[in-house]
């Protein structure tokens, strides 16, 4: 691999850390109810902070006269509010943050002339929809603080499932570059290789789901009264007229369909490991299933942990975390088993 290409690979890749810290971050911020504590700011890169008690005050009053702290479970002292935001303000910088990490070196590498013609385009896109995803979150946020003082279940939703793309992207780039003469030579591994990519569609579709789970932020009342009552589908699953609505805003539909779904996904990730394990594939390919069944196995756990001990912050953030990981192995998995008719 050639000396620039490894190194915008390095930069692409610690991009792609950064991202995965911001989901933590925004899946910590969505589950504490900081997501509307910042009623404003003074730019696009963020708010600077108040630094002293009567600007403290002052930012609690205008929270306070917002919807969102009507809406809010517990009414939330000035220490509670100081918390609330500061892991809002995290997130907005983090963000910000992104935006330099990716913009400065991108433009040191343009100058220098080390980015091919091939790949400015892709890196073209990449700034493009980062600049979508900067206009998604911004406007999530701006409606939920006018006439609904929440986030969106739907727009929470699209914006989680726009950061899994980018960051599948950017990792699938990144990986290009690293392993450039990389790719599959037996055509016979290609059964393999479309269950993998419907596995990986799945995902999205699951992590869709997670984010209707966390919009709606469904509690574990509904797992113990299953349980409870020995019943495979809860009475309510179409509790709402008309019936399809259910599945985006009753929620013990929602939690129950993504159980079920996460399920599915175990089961799926079985299937392409014992696949993947009767083929002979390269070492690389065979590590990324394996990370494959163990994320999943991890996942899943987390999952269940998370709903029984009534949806504790770190084990939450950490299933989080845990889909995003599980989601770039996937990626891997893919990029592993490519094909293309050239000599590699």
């Amino acid at each position: 691999m050639h000396h620039d290409d490894r190194q915008i690979s390095n930069w692409l890749l610690l991009v792609c850390v950064a991202i995965l810290v911001m989901l933590m971050i925004g899946g910590a911020t969505r589950l504490t109810h900081s997501s509307l504590s910042m009623v404003e700011w003074d730019s696009v890169l963020g708010w600077v902070l108040p630094s002293s008690q009567e600007e403290w005050q002052l930012s609690f009053k205008k929270y306070q006269q917002s919807p969102a702290f009507e809406e809010h479970p517990a009414e939330p002292s000035l220490e509670d509010f100081k918390h609330l935001f500061m892991l809002e303000y995290i997130h907005w910088m983090w963000g910000s943050l992104i935006v330099l990490l990716f913009m400065v070196p991108y433009i040191s590498f343009l100058k220098r002339g080390c980015i091919s013609s091939s790949l400015h385009p892709k890196l073209m896109l990449i700034l493009l929809l980062g600049g979508i995803q900067g206009l998604v979150s911004w406007y999530m946020v701006k409606v939920g603080l006018v006439n609904h003082p929440y986030a969106s279940q739907y727009r929470l939703s699209v914006h989680l499932l726009s950061a899994f793309c980018i960051f599948g992207y950017i990792l699938w780039v990144a990986m290009g570059l690293r392993y450039p003469d990389w790719c599959s030579r037996n055509r016979s591994f290609f059964l393999l290789r479309v269950f993998t990519l419907w596995f990986t569609a799945w995902l999205l579709v699951t992590v869709l789901s997670g984010g209707l789970v966390a919009g709606l932020q469904v509690g574990t009342s509904f797992g113990q009264l299953v349980v409870a009552q020995g019943q495979w589908v809860p009475q309510n699953y179409f509790l709402l007229q008309p019936w399809y609505v259910n599945v985006f805003q009753n929620t013990v539909t929602v939690l129950f369909d993504h159980g079920v779904m996460a399920f599915l996904t175990g089961i799926f990730v079985l299937f392409l490991w014992l696949f993947a394990s009767q083929l002979d594939l390269s070492w690389r390919a065979k590590s990324a299933y394996h990370m494959l069944l163990l994320i999943t196995v991890l996942q899943l756990g987390l999952g269940m942990m998370t709903v029984w001990m009534d949806v504790p912050i770190f084990l939450a953030v950490m299933h989080h975390v845990c889909a995003v990981l599980l989601f770039s192995v996937s990626v891997l998995c893919n990029h592993a088993l490519r094909f293309t008719d050239r000599l590699c």
